[in-house]
């Protein structure tokens, strides 16, 4: 697998009478993502097509927010981002699919200081989800019967988010805890799906129907050492996540595929303030999960996942406050995913019992942020 991106933006800050801030800018990415997997059995290469494929995609986006100052306890924020992406994916023979989207997000965010040091923190926003990229792959593959592979034909899933917080600063704001609890409700959400296509069992994802989700979260951030030349910082969260999916055709709505019911991280980031040295580790736990779907024809898949817990590590550098190279080290330990999927028919029959291991390795990148 290789990633490339390139990256340049503009923007424009001020200030709009006495409490009013204005903010506008311009962004331009540009990136290609290439999977080329290689299996060899026996000194030979038994690579399938469909895990080699390729995905051009370049993004222009323009925001625009005002940040209203209503007292000294309350602030407005609306805003607006309208977003282009231009994707082609390729697959192995250069069949080649080409899709264009556009999005406009409007949000609005409202802050309350309760306190000096307390915030109660509001938003609403509308947000566009890209499908991944390994859901993009035009290439399908016959696998003991049925033909796997990406959809280069889904559609973004468009969602709109409200949520509502608690944040405490404690020791000069250097600190910081904080509580939020949300909800999402989401169209055209995309869930891998095996369906009769052309008189041919395909599995592949597909823009099911909607799908709503909501959960609570605590984030922290405490400062370990505060004085001399270092900065050590423990930080870490903890999510709770629920989800139902209403596909469209069946009667009622099953829990969301794939989705843990609770994720946790916890981390150390370290500063040495003199040479601007950092460095960083951070474990992330999933426990072991079991979810109950239904797909458009009624199958039931009951799915486990065994529990992972990653290991990522990173140090950096930053040359000036303009400029900073980072060596990042992520998933160290290699850890597999391991899940059991049971399907029974939509008259409650049992249909198959499948389990699977993804074998992975650590993956290992440099990057070189600089602001102008």
């Amino acid at each position: 697998m290789r990633e490339r991106g390139i990256y340049a933006g503009t923007g424009v800050s001020f200030a709009l009478g006495a409490n009013h801030t204005v903010s506008a800018g311009l962004e331009w990415r540009d990136g290609e993502y290439r999977n080329e997997k290689t299996k060899i059995e026996n000194g030979a290469d038994k690579s399938d097509a469909k895990d080699r494929f390729t995905i051009d995609e370049t993004r222009q986006i323009f925001y625009l927010q005002d940040e209203w100052r209503i007292s000294d306890a309350h602030g407005l924020t609306p805003g607006i981002r309208v977003e282009r992406t231009a994707r082609e994916s390729r697959d192995s023979a250069d069949t080649s699919r080409k899709k264009d989207l556009v999005g406009t997000m409007p949000s609005l965010h409202y802050r309350w200081a309760l306190q000096e040091d307390l915030n109660l923190r509001a938003s609403v926003a509308k947000s566009v989800k890209l499908p991944k990229y390994d859901e993009l792959n035009p290439f399908i593959k016959l696998e003991s019967g049925v033909y796997k592979g990406g959809n280069p034909d889904l559609k973004p899933e468009t969602a709109v988010g409200y949520e509502l917080g608690l944040e405490q600063y404690f020791w000069g704001n250097r600190g910081i805890v904080g509580v939020n609890v949300y909800r999402r409700d989401v169209e055209d959400f995309v869930q891998k799906e095996q369906r009769v296509e052309g008189g041919l069992n395909v599995e592949r994802p597909y823009n099911v129907g909607e799908a709503m989700f909501w959960g609570a979260e605590l984030d922290w951030r405490v400062p370990l050492l505060r004085n001399g030349p270092h900065e050590l910082s423990l930080t870490g969260n903890h999510s709770e996540m629920r989800g139902r999916v209403k596909v469209a055709g069946v009667a009622g709505s099953s829990e969301v595929k794939d989705m843990p019911r609770r994720m946790s991280n916890i981390g150390l980031d370290w500063l040495h303030r003199p040479t601007m040295w950092s460095a960083g580790i951070n474990i992330n736990h999933q426990p072991r999960f079991t979810t109950n779907g239904i797909n458009a024809d009624g199958v039931r898949e009951v799915k486990t996942r065994e529990q992972q817990t990653l290991l990522d590590l990173y140090v950096g550098w930053a040359a000036s406050s303009m400029a900073e190279l980072r060596l990042i080290a992520k998933n160290v330990l290699a850890v597999d995913k391991e899940e059991r999927t049971v399907k029974y028919t939509a008259a409650g029959a049992f249909s198959s019992d499948e389990w699977k291991r993804e074998r992975s390795s650590p993956m290992v990148m440099m990057t070189l942020e600089s602001r102008f």
